[in-house]
């Protein structure tokens, strides 16, 4: 004998798979978590690392530098 209401095996299944989804995002922003705590660890505990992320990301300078970005015309390169 078969029942069919709110809480049909197509509705548990959906669900099941649902929950499977989310827990897979749960272990993926774990991990991303873990990467960006590391990095933040190394940065804060290492000058030359900090120096070096701020002159890569936000193209900071010492006062006797100069700075030169180079930017390349995309239509100019061929494939």
């Amino acid at each position: 004998m078969i029942f069919l209401d709110s809480n049909s095996f197509l509705v548990i299944q959906e669900q099941n798979e649902e929950i499977k989804r989310y827990e897979e995002k749960i272990a993926y922003y774990k991990e991303e978590y873990q990467k960006n705590d590391a990095f933040y660890k190394k940065l804060m505990n290492n000058k030359e690392e900090r120096e070096k992320y701020a002159r890569e990301n936000y193209f900071m300078k010492k006062p006797n530098e100069e700075i030169f970005i180079l930017v390349v015309d995309s239509t100019e390169v061929k494939k």
